[in-house]
């Protein structure tokens, strides 16, 4: 049986046990993991994610399990461990990110932009005990002109991607400095099914980052914000 039959035939057989008769599961390409679904009088489709197209079937059976819980319920139940230690493992992290990345358009190759390069803002941060030396952590430049964030990062993926309009001659060290770090704490935060949570603990990681008050009106007064506000669905 192909990927997608046997995503079919699990879905089928799990969803027939929460009392839905005729139910239709593919995979997606999508730039963040994600699993969505629509539904209406008698049928359901799922849209999953492709990051999860080579999960054993134990994994996806999972998926399964906690997506129909959470429709039958509408309770916010937790991803089950073979998901959440499937998704977490470098196993993960080696085949899918190269395919996160090349799904951010304009995303650089290096760390290197067109006036800066974030190598010596992370020097920085490191030399200066802010942060240590994670070499898991792939930093790259990305365009993001349409809209106010500093940057798009994600934990599973393991990818700071910062906006090119901070690639500026006029943007002082200190702040880019500061942004950066403040997406690193993100990503470093512990995988969880609540993203909201997981910006709200990096917020008060980044409250004691040296002349913290100042550096944010800085952000602030160039009109950016550090992070979307995401849902727990995201």
């Amino acid at each position: 049986m192909d990927k997608e039959g046997m995503l079919q035939a699990l879905f089928s057989s799990v969803g027939s046990d929460y009392g839905f008769g005729e139910v239709t599961a593919g995979f997606t390409p999508e730039k963040d993991m994600k699993i969505i679904w629509m539904r209406a009088f008698g049928w359901i489709d799922f849209w999953i994610s492709d990051y999860l197209e080579d999960a054993p079937a134990e994994v996806l059976e999972s998926v399964a399990d906690t997506i129909f819980a959470r429709i039958s319920t509408q309770d916010n139940i937790a991803y089950s461990k073979p998901l959440v230690d499937y998704v977490t493992s470098d196993e993960f992290l080696t085949r899918n990110r190269p395919l996160y990345l090349s799904r951010v358009n304009g995303v650089s190759k290096g760390m290197e932009g067109r006036h800066v390069d974030l190598t010596d803002s992370y020097r920085r941060l490191v030399k200066k005990g802010l942060i240590e030396d994670d070499p898991s952590i792939v930093i790259r430049w990305a365009p993001m002109m349409e809209a106010s964030y500093v940057g798009h990062s994600s934990i599973l993926m393991r990818t700071v991607c910062v906006s090119r309009r901070l690639d500026n001659v006029y943007v002082p060290e200190e702040v880019l400095d500061f942004i950066l770090f403040s997406q690193i704490a993100f990503v470093q935060e512990d995988f969880n099914q609540d993203p909201s949570k997981n910006i709200l603990l990096a917020k008060e990681t980044l409250k004691e980052y040296p002349e913290y008050d100042r550096l944010m009106k800085n952000v602030t007064g160039m009109g950016l914000r550090l992070w979307r506000e995401v849902s727990p669905a995201d």
